[in-house]
């Protein structure tokens, strides 16, 4: 992926936590040196303020790198949720054989976790597109199918279950030839 402006750099859970927790030491050295700049002020310390001061300005701006990697992890997993949010609504329409509410829906959450360029929602794009490839399959569009299921596996290279519906899709056209399989399977490995 290229990074989008959103998500310019994915965050994980490890380095939200260490962010976290610098973020908030670095609050508590912000409180101390306030007191002491007061401390100083009151006391017309002049030389000694400026010098905290410069230490309160530094300590300003590492608190603000971390809290940036704080916020970037809260807006990835922020869209993560919502994304996440209409498959399951797609999967409800699904289950009640609403295919063309559950089409619109998959293709939503694809459109959406596109924009968002986030490795994090990969998993559920490729969820998506598989089931699109069903809803393709049952109204005997094989091409549309297929296309799904590739793209399924283009999201989740490790998808067992891509791989297979990819098989069957063929089958399902009468396609046999096992050299179309052995070649698609090679550009996926």
């Amino acid at each position: 992926f290229i990074a989008s402006p959103a998500f310019a750099q994915q965050v994980t859970d490890a380095q939200f936590k260490k962010a976290d927790d610098e973020y908030n030491r670095l609050s508590s050295e912000l409180n101390k040196l306030h007191n002491e700049m007061s401390k100083a002020s009151e006391s017309k310390e002049l030389d000694r303020y400026n010098e905290l001061k410069k230490q309160y300005d530094k300590v300003i701006t590492e608190r603000k790198k971390h809290e940036q990697v704080r916020m970037n992890y809260l807006k990835q997993n922020k869209e993560l949720v919502k994304v996440k949010k209409m498959f399951n609504e797609g999967q409800q329409l699904f289950k009640l054989s609403n295919y063309t509410a559950a089409t619109a829906k998959y293709n939503e959450v694809i459109t959406k976790g596109k924009a968002a360029n986030s490795p994090a929602l990969n998993d559920v794009i490729s969820k998506s597109y598989y089931q699109l490839g069903l809803i393709y399959k049952k109204s005997r569009k094989f091409q549309d199918a297929l296309n799904a299921f590739n793209n399924t596996i283009k999201f989740s290279p490790s998808s067992a279950i891509g791989y297979y519906a990819i098989g069957n899709t063929y089958k399902d056209m009468g396609q046999y030839n096992t050299e179309i399989g052995r070649a698609s399977c090679r550009e996926r490995v």
